[in-house]
């Protein structure tokens, strides 16, 4: 709350609009030069919660380093061939260069999937190899301590039930609402998050859910036919389908 953010500082809040990409490599070039300067006024640095990968990239560096905008080049490689392809054909590629990743990545999740692949583009090691000497490496900061907190399963389901009533008496419903209404795409990555991606979908019309299921069927039909039948003949769906395709069989 903006009082508990009053009590003392806090960074790295409110940064970003809701439509910008960041990553765990963006955090850590932008919490590096907050740490040191806290360090140097003599201050003590807290860093609490968040995902568990931006942790690690903090306290021990990525896998691997990599060059901004080669970077983009390539994601948008990997994303025009997700579109195309589908994750089904990039996911054998990963598992042709690097067969480790079979434990670790699932067919389903793309993220993963384009993050590796572009990993190894940029790097010319695997992905697998990278991440084992990332996680051997020592905390990029020797005095360093890190505390988890453990919780008892039913004292857990209560505080998170508790949590999630104080978001939705806090508006959290009316936000979302408003950051739809602005123009910010359902498909942004902050509505991916629990709770927000809870309310976004409760919130979209009926006919938008449906829409958007029906497109997802679609595009993971056209990639298995594409993949299962090499001999297939594609033909423009407009804007006369049929008499391309009488044409086609009286040639």
């Amino acid at each position: 709350s903006r009082g508990e953010q009053a009590e003392f500082p806090h960074h790295l809040i409110d940064i970003l609009n809701p439509e910008e990409e960041f990553t765990a490599g963006d955090f850590v070039r932008l919490a590096l030069p907050l740490l040191e300067d806290i360090a140097a006024r003599g201050r003590l640095a807290i860093i609490v919660g968040g995902s568990g990968f931006y942790l690690k990239a903090l306290l021990r560096g990525m896998a691997s380093e990599e060059d901004p905008e080669a970077k983009l080049l390539v994601r948008a490689e990997l994303n025009r061939r997700m579109e195309e392809e589908g994750a089904e054909k990039l996911y054998e590629e990963m598992l042709a260069r690097d067969p480790g990743l079979a434990s670790r990545v699932h067919l389903h999740d793309k993220y993963r999937i384009l993050r590796a692949l572009e990993a190894m583009a940029l790097s010319g090691k695997s992905w697998s190899r990278a991440n084992t000497e990332a996680e051997a490496r020592p905390f990029r900061f020797p005095r360093a301590r890190l505390f988890c907190l453990n919780i008892a399963r039913d004292r857990l389901a209560e505080k998170i039930r508790a949590r999630t009533e104080n978001m939705l008496r806090d508006g959290i419903e009316a936000e979302v609402a408003a950051l739809l209404a602005s123009g910010i795409a359902a498909q942004a990555k902050p509505f991916q998050s629990v709770g927000y991606r809870q309310v976004m979908e409760a919130l979209l019309p009926l006919t938008d859910t449906i829409s958007q299921a029906t497109m997802k069927l679609a595009k993971s039909q056209s990639t298995w036919f594409r993949g299962q039948f090499p001999e297939a003949e594609w033909v423009e769906a407009e804007p006369d389908p049929a008499s391309e395709i009488l044409a086609r069989l009286e040639a």
